[in-house]
């Protein structure tokens, strides 16, 4: 990341797996994300892993990315 972090006031929506979950904090992912743009939604998929939801369900990866688009 750049430093200074570039201030964004668009909508932001952070996808995880579930099963991600750990490592995504672990790594201080979803804290930094929080903290640096607090207008984020964070949406966690039950029972998928990193990228599955792209990779093993294109179908609802194109349904939630539609609806992302249309809020």
């Amino acid at each position: 990341m750049p430093n200074p972090v570039p201030r964004v006031d668009t909508k932001i929506e952070y996808w995880y797996g579930e099963e991600e979950k750990r490592a995504r904090e672990k790594e201080h992912d979803i804290e930094f994300v929080s903290r640096t743009y607090p207008q984020t939604v964070f949406r966690e998929f039950k029972g998928l892993a990193h990228a599955e939801l792209v990779m093993m369900f294109p179908e609802r990866f194109a349904r939630e990315v539609k609806r992302f688009l249309e809020e």
